[in-house]
């Protein structure tokens, strides 16, 4: 039985005695629950949004994600909808190609946030002032996965990010909507710029936005392999937290694809205390002693073709190439490189 206590606030109170018990469901068994929101943190770069496109497509399947890949799950009786509000990648130069090459069946995804109204001005989506549109639109598509990416690009400028008041206010109509319609909410976050152990105050903003959500996952790169990704949970309110997974995107003839590679034991606190990326200027420092160290000499032409395989730009190549003293020499018809050996006494 509900009592209106005061209809001017609209308080309601419920007797537990009669309220059922409600079992938790998941998207992605023990990572990504019904009802709720999930948080994915990650520095850029590192797949947090690749993921959520390989779960819509995964689900826009009638299936759902493990350690190993994607499987059937016994509980799912047939694909289900998807929501993807991107403020960052292209829809159509980015999304809907990446979602083709995932084997995404299209009728059940949907893309919304931003473009343009029906009189050609150009359109965004903050919360917590649309939370009404974003309800019609679950409704409407009957999403049961909604991914708001980045959350940072979607809250009203009104809000005061790094107020754990302010947060929690704004993201509460979320919560409410995860619940009302049984969708899971994954809202995608950068990290910050500090350092420190505790992974939970590693993203963006207030860490009311981690307190709001009811599982957290952290995506970092394996601090053996750096092709390789974490995925890690460090919060879980329903449940256990669950083994890590690793994964790695790799580029085939229909588009780039993720490959599961099971679970892994790698602690948490090595993938958070991994390097950092390196720069482009030390990519290319790399490769060069790579191929000219210990005196060794190499054809320009064909250092050229493996620098350009490698992402490596020509400019940042010759910058560094004079940083390193390198030298040209010409045997023939072709030109080689080698680095130039330091003068006795110097």
């Amino acid at each position: 039985m509900a009592i209106i206590v005061e209809r001017l606030t609209e308080m309601v109170l419920h007797c537990a005695a009669d309220q059922p018990t409600r079992n938790i469901t998941w998207l992605v068994p023990g990572l990504i629950p019904f009802g709720a929101i999930t948080i994915i943190d990650g520095d850029p770069g590192q797949g947090k949004s690749f993921l959520t496109l390989e779960l819509a497509a995964a689900v826009s399947q009638g299936l759902t994600l493990s350690a190993k890949g994607r499987v059937k799950d016994p509980d799912r009786k047939g694909p289900l909808a998807s929501m993807i509000l991107n403020a960052e990648d292209d829809m159509n130069a980015t999304l809907k190609p990446r979602l083709d090459g995932l084997g995404a069946n299209g009728k059940y995804i949907h893309f919304g946030g931003e473009g343009f109204n029906l009189a050609g001005e150009p359109s965004s989506c903050f919360f917590p002032e649309h939370n009404a549109i974003l309800a019609r639109a679950i409704h409407v598509t009957k999403a049961k996965l909604v991914v708001i990416d980045p959350i940072m690009q979607f809250l009203s400028p009104d809000v005061r990010t790094a107020s754990d008041q302010s947060v929690r206010q704004a993201l509460n109509g979320l919560k409410l909507l995860a619940r009302k319609y049984e969708a899971a909410i994954v809202l995608v976050r950068h990290l910050n710029k500090q350092a420190g152990p505790k992974v939970l105050y590693r993203g963006g903003g207030s860490i009311g936005i981690i307190g709001l959500a009811r599982s957290g996952i952290y995506i970092g790169p394996d601090p053996e392999d750096r092709d390789t990704k974490i995925m890690a949970q460090v919060k879980n309110n329903l449940g256990p937290l669950q083994t890590p997974w690793t994964f790695r995107m790799e580029q085939r003839a229909a588009g780039r694809v993720i490959r599961w590679g099971g679970p892994t034991d790698v602690p948490l606190s090595r993938v958070l205390d991994a390097p950092a990326e390196p720069t482009p200027s030390e990519r290319c420092l790399k490769f060069l002693n790579a191929k000219l160290g210990a005196g060794g000499m190499e054809p320009i032409n064909a250092l050229m073709a493996e620098a350009k395989k490698q992402g490596l730009s020509y400019g940042t190549l010759m910058r560094v190439k004079r940083e390193l003293n390198v030298e040209c020499t010409k045997v023939g018809k072709r030109t080689f490189w080698s680095i130039r050996k330091k003068s006795k006494g110097r």
